[in-house]
């Protein structure tokens, strides 16, 4: 087994940490949303919506689920994974 499909196996079963920088205003949206999301103990911090909310946005993405649909199918035929 190649190198490469051996470290895409185990990212897809690992999580990877992303540190990212937000505008102030953007986090003032989250820090609010996590606000009036209150969850049995209490607010949401915002690190605990990122990953939802992007999930949610890449299933509502129906140009990316069309794309990653040929990528897997492309993997499966052993053709070169390529994005429009």
């Amino acid at each position: 087994m190649s190198m490469i499909r051996s470290y895409r196996r185990l990212h897809h079963y690992c999580q990877v940490k992303l540190t990212v920088e937000l505008p102030a205003g953007l986090h003032r949206d989250l820090m609010l949303y996590g606000e009036l999301r209150i969850g049995e103990h209490g607010p949401v911090p915002p690190q605990k919506l990122v990953v939802p909310r992007l999930e949610r946005f890449l299933a509502s993405d129906r140009g990316f689920a069309k794309a990653r649909r040929s990528v897997r199918a492309g993997h499966r035929a052993g053709a070169s994974p390529r994005l429009p």
